[in-house]
C-alpha cells in the first residue's frame, strides 16, 4: 500500500488569457506528515489545493487524496475532507437559511 496521502503528478491548470497557476507539480505527502504550501500571492497554493480537493479540474497531470480522484470519488469520500479559505467567499447580503441553502449543494 502507497503510503502517500496526497500526490499529484504532472498537475497543471491554466487559467484565462493563459495565466499558468499550477505548472507540472509533482509532490507526494506521506501518512502523518505536516506539510505547508508557501509562496506569493498569485503563485497556485489555492489552486493546487481547489485542484485535489475536485473542486477545480486539472488541464493535465492527476492530484490524488487519500488514493482518489477527487473530481471523480463518490460523496462517501470527499466528504473526508476539508478545505477553509483564508478568505470569506460567500454572497453578500443573504440569509443563514439562504446561505445555508446554497451550501448545501456542495455535499
Amino acid at each position: 500500500m502507497n503510503a502517500a496521502v496526497i500526490e499529484t503528478k504532472g498537475l497543471t491548470k491554466t487559467f484565462r488569457e493563459g495565466v499558468v497557476a499550477v505548472n507540472e507539480l509533482d509532490l507526494q505527502v506521506e501518512r502523518g506528515a505536516v506539510y505547508g504550501l508557501m509562496g506569493r500571492n498569485g503563485s497556485g497554493k489555492t489552486t493546487a489545493l481547489r485542484l485535489l480537493l475536485g473542486l477545480l479540474q486539472p488541464d493535465h497531470g492527476t492530484a490524488r487524496v487519500l488514493g482518489w480522484d477527487f473530481w471523480r470519488a463518490p460523496r462517501a469520500i470527499r466528504t473526508r475532507a476539508a478545505y477553509v479559505p483564508q478568505t470569506q467567499q460567500l454572497p453578500a447580503g443573504r440569509s443563514l437559511e439562504e446561505l445555508d441553502r446554497c451550501l448545501k449543494r456542495f455535499n
